[in-house]
């Protein structure tokens, strides 16, 4: 088969006239190239050789009898690099639509690479109809390697190097071969040349000029091998193994071929079996687990009707036995005071008891002032199931100053000295017949009251269902007892509004029994976290340490507590 040229052949200009000086001629000569879009391109600093014809014929008739051999070699190499391309392909592909990886593949094709001893710059990374080529010599393309042979082989030829403007000089008799090789800048890259042109003067010039240009640009070993041919006065292409129309691989490669095919099949055909074989297995083994689940399944049911029945009985003894104990120690038992006509306070009763009062390490965001104490409280008392609403202190105090208005609303922007006034009006309208009186609870108190028995980050639950706060208030204060009460029957012991205590604030929690804080202090302590407050702040465990009592602020209120049973 003939070897496809990569563009159309540039033809050699070589000028044939009838009779030739003798004498010598100055020959002036120029290389430059023509770019699109640009003029000329001009070759300084390359380097040019002058040949005389014959000892360029001479030097051709040596060199093409190699250079054909060496160009049928690659032929043949690249004939094989592109087979053996295709039988690997063939072999990568025998592993789609087996199911599975088969790693002995990959082994075979590199066995084949390796026994073929094909050069690795001739192997295509993918297979297409395109040849790999001018890559043998270590790069160095054929038609260069043969025309440094050529250059090499003559031993009467001139050498110049090109001035500037691409310019060079010579003396001639006849005519004469001029050879330039080099690099040329192509926009951001460079590239190799190689230009051969035969020029021969006019018959009595003293003087004559001649022009190298991409006209003379040599690019591949036919263009070479058409030059050399003409200028031998012969034609013809170089051949390339094989019949017409057919591609042939070498004799030596034709065994090892087959053979790694036939091992790639048997691979693949073991593949598949083993695929199968898993199929069936996977199948036997999902009935089986199928069955085992089925059994699994019917013993869970089994078990969590029992597990239910169980629990059923356990419940509804725990639940008696908590009825029990609440009716012993009566926890949560409400009891309403009328504060004035048509006005109610109602409370929830906290039992005696004992528990750790503050945070443990362990819960995030606390405050280096909620270290747990142990705390007694020896009795029990009534507290407010909310906080004081605007309505109730608008029944003792005549007015309300709150800066959200709403009956059911709590009152805000009510210092803790106006806390103690509303309580002393109202304990002078209630008396304290029964021994007890209407006050704010202490921090022990409220903590106690705000946990219920529990242990719980915020009052009586999840922060959204028990509390308003900064994530669902809409920046303002809500009716009072809309969000779910405690254990103990208490709303908003988290959010909603801030509520003062009736303690001085100390750095460390009051333990021990009845504790009631310091004696005296700059800052009295406020508790439960409010409207505008994030989920830090809501925490049970919380203390606010930075209000003195007179300032009045609108997410503070506060909440009742009565020190004695009814």
């Amino acid at each position: 088969m003939k070897m496809k040229l990569s563009r159309l052949l540039i033809a050699a200009v070589l000028l044939v006239l009838p009779a030739c000086s003798k004498k010598p001629v100055e020959v002036t000569g120029q290389l430059f190239v023509v770019t699109e879009g640009r003029d000329n391109i001009k070759m300084g600093g390359v380097q040019v050789w002058g040949i005389p014809d014959e000892n360029f014929v001479e030097a051709a008739k040596e060199v093409l009898p190699w250079f054909i051999e060496e160009a049928t070699k690659e032929a043949q190499l690249r004939t094989d690099a592109w087979n053996q391309s295709e039988v690997l392909s063939e072999i990568r592909e025998m592993e789609k639509g087996v199911g599975k990886s088969i790693p002995e593949l990959e082994e075979i094709c590199e066995e084949l690479v390796e026994e073929s001893g094909i050069p690795e710059d001739y192997l295509r990374k993918e297979v297409s109809k395109q040849l790999a080529v001018d890559l043998a010599g270590g790069g160095d393309p054929i038609y260069r390697r043969a025309t440094s042979k050529l250059l090499d082989s003559i031993e009467e030829k001139q050498e110049m190097t090109t001035d500037a403007d691409g310019r060079f000089s010579v003396e001639a008799k006849g005519k004469t071969w001029f050879i330039a090789a080099g690099e040329r800048s192509v926009g951001s890259k460079k590239e190799s040349y190689l230009w051969i042109k035969g020029f021969e003067p006019l018959t009595g010039s003293a003087k004559a000029s001649v022009v190298i240009s991409n006209d003379a640009d040599i690019d591949s070993d036919q263009q070479l091998h058409e030059l050399i041919s003409r200028a031998l006065g012969k034609t013809g292409e170089i051949e390339e193994p094989g019949a017409a129309g057919q591609v042939d691989v070498s004799e030596k490669l034709k065994p090892l071929f087959a053979s790694k095919r036939e091992a790639a099949e048997a691979a693949t055909a073991k593949a598949k079996r083993e695929v199968a074989e898993a199929r069936v297995r996977a199948a036997r083994e999902a009935a089986e687990a199928r069955v085992r689940a089925a059994r699994a399944a019917a013993e869970a049911r089994a078990k969590a009707e029992r597990e239910a029945a169980e629990a059923k009985v356990k419940a509804e003894r725990e639940a008696a036995e908590l009825l029990a104990k609440q009716k012993a120690n009566r926890a949560g038992e409400e009891h309403d005071f009328e504060i004035a006509p048509g006005v109610k306070m109602s409370f929830c009763w906290c039992p005696a008891g004992e528990f750790l009062m503050g945070s443990p390490e362990s819960e995030d965001d606390r405050g280096d002032d909620e270290d747990q104490v142990k705390v007694t409280l020896s009795k029990g008392f009534w507290m407010a199931k909310t906080e004081v609403t605007q309505t109730q202190w608008e029944a003792v105090m005549g007015e309300n100053p709150s800066e959200f208005k709403g009956g059911s609303r709590p009152v805000e922007n009510v210092s803790w000295n106006d806390a103690q006034e509303f309580l002393q009006k109202l304990n002078g309208r209630l008396g304290n017949a029964d021994g007890g009186k209407m006050v704010l609870p202490t921090e022990a108190q409220w903590e106690y009251a705000a946990r219920a028995g529990q242990h719980g980050v915020y009052a009586g639950g999840g922060l959204d269902e028990v509390a308003w706060f900064d994530g669902n208030s809409g920046d303002e204060t809500h009716p009072v007892g809309t969000k779910k009460a405690n254990a103990w029957g208490l709303h908003d012991m988290s959010g909603n509004v801030w509520e003062w205590c009736q303690d001085w604030y100390d750095d460390e929690l009051p333990g021990g029994t009845d504790p009631s804080g310091p004696e005296s202090g700059a800052y009295r302590v406020f508790r439960g976290g409010g409207w505008f407050s994030n989920a830090d702040y809501c925490r049970v465990a919380d203390r606010d340490n930075s209000r003195i009592p007179s300032p009045q602020y609108d997410y503070v209120g506060f909440r009742v507590a009565r020190s004695s049973v009814p």
